[in-house]
C-alpha cells in the first residue's frame, strides 16, 4: 500500500501561516459578497496545490465586464491585501498578494490601453513603426489613470472591510 501525504498536506496547521492566509481569503471572500454580489463556492485558507496557500473559488455568472463593475473587480482582487493591512497594520502586510496586485494591475491597464475606457476611448500601444493604428502613451496618461484607478479601489476595498470588521475576523478564525 501506498502512503499519500494529500491529507497530511490538507490538514489544518493553525500556524501562524494560515492565519495570515485566512485573514487574506476571507477579504477576497467579502469583498466578492458585498461587491460583486457573488457568493464564493470555495474559500480555504489551507491547500494541497504546490503554487497556493489557499484560495477563494468564485464563478461569476457573466462573461462579460462593464465599465460600472472594473472598480469593483478590482477591489476584489486588492482584497486580501486590505485585509491583510486592517488586521495585521501596514508594515506586516505579506508577499502573498503579488498574484492578486498583478490582476488588478494588469485588469485596469488592459481596459485603459485596449477596451476605451480611459478618458479618451481608444487603444494605445508602444511606439513602434508597427504600432501605427495605436495611441502612443507620451504623456504617461494611461498610467496616471490606472494609478488612480488602483487608489480607488484599494480605498474601497478598506472601507468594505472595515465596515465588516467583525464579519472578517470571524470568517478568518472559522
Amino acid at each position: 500500500p501506498q502512503q499519500f501525504s494529500l491529507e497530511k498536506l490538507r490538514k489544518n496547521k493553525k500556524d501562524d501561516m494560515q492565519a495570515i492566509i485566512a485573514v487574506h481569503e476571507a477579504g477576497h471572500a467579502i469583498t466578492s459578497i458585498l461587491l460583486m454580489r457573488t457568493l464564493p463556492e470555495v474559500i480555504l485558507s489551507n491547500s494541497a496545490g504546490a503554487n497556493s496557500a489557499g484560495f477563494v473559488l468564485t464563478d461569476y455568472k457573466w462573461n462579460y465586464i462593464s465599465k460600472k463593475e472594473i472598480k469593483n473587480r478590482m477591489a476584489n482582487l486588492l482584497g486580501g491585501f486590505a485585509a491583510e493591512k486592517i488586521i495585521f497594520g501596514e508594515e506586516n502586510v505579506t508577499y502573498g498578494a503579488t498574484d492578486d496586485i498583478q490582476k488588478a494591475t494588469g485588469l485596469i491597464t488592459t481596459m485603459l490601453k485596449q477596451g476605451g475606457f480611459g478618458s479618451v476611448p481608444a487603444a494605445y500601444h508602444t511606439k513602434h513603426p508597427d504600432t501605427r493604428y495605436f495611441l502612443h502613451d507620451i504623456n504617461n496618461t494611461i498610467n496616471s489613470e490606472a494609478e488612480s484607478w488602483l487608489k480607488s479601489a484599494m480605498k474601497l476595498a478598506e472601507n468594505t472591510l472595515k465596515e465588516q470588521k467583525a464579519l472578517l475576523l470571524r470568517m478568518a478564525d472559522y
